[in-house]
């Protein structure tokens, strides 16, 4: 099962639900949900096809795991990148050969470091601003607004959530990765809650949501 099969099962049985929480946002399952179909649908339109890698340079905060639940609807391979984690040549190792590559505006400099030695991208998005020779948060979310309905659901939960005092908690202190993703997913199956980081003072998620 895919992560973010995982987190359409959730949002089935709790979709008010907190889902991932921050100490400034809460964004419930309908809203992550929502917002990562929408990316979903833009990577598609930006050439990003079911088999390919999407790379998300970012720490682990709840935009940047939207970009990676949006990568897993659409078929396509994922790698999560915290880039105060790891050097110029690492993150070169980690993203060879990525179709896409969304990153945050204090990931710039180290993205066109990175982007100069790759094969050129479908797509290069600046999640959280503007970047020269990068698509801007917004431009990108237009073409996948008129194509999110044809962005596949996931499977309707199993049985009903139980009180939210029974449902899981996972404070997500390290990297989302391979080997750390089963705990995520248990969590997101049962609509519990992932507490992170916030990426910046502005909830950037949120922000795209209303915009």
């Amino acid at each position: 099962m895919k992560l973010v099969d995982c987190l359409d099962i959730g949002a089935a049985s709790v979709p008010t639900a907190p889902c991932l929480v921050t100490e400034t946002s809460v964004l419930s399952y309908a809203e992550v949900q929502g917002l990562s179909r929408t990316i979903a649908a833009s990577l598609a339109a930006s050439g990003v096809a079911p088999g390919s890698t999407v790379a998300v340079l970012s720490a682990t905060d709840p935009l940047a795991l939207t970009c990676v639940l949006a990568a897993s609807r659409a078929g396509a391979a994922w790698v999560l990148v915290d880039p105060e984690d790891a050097t110029a040549d690492e993150v070169l190792q980690e993203l060879g050969g990525c179709s896409a590559l969304l990153f945050r505006t204090t990931a710039a400099e180290l993205a066109h470091q990175v982007t100069t030695s790759l094969p050129e991208p479908h797509a290069l998005v600046c999640i959280d601003g503007r970047h020269d020779g990068a698509l801007g948060w917004g431009e990108f979310l237009v073409a996948g607004a008129t194509r999110t309905a044809t962005v596949p659901v996931g499977p309707p939960a199993a049985a009903p959530a139980g009180p939210s005092d029974d449902r899981p908690v996972l404070l997500a202190l390290g990297p989302l990765t391979e080997s750390t993703t089963s705990r995520w997913q248990r969590v997101l199956a049962q609509g519990g809650r992932i507490v992170m980081r916030p990426a910046q003072p502005a909830p950037a998620a949120r922000a795209m949501l209303e915009a």
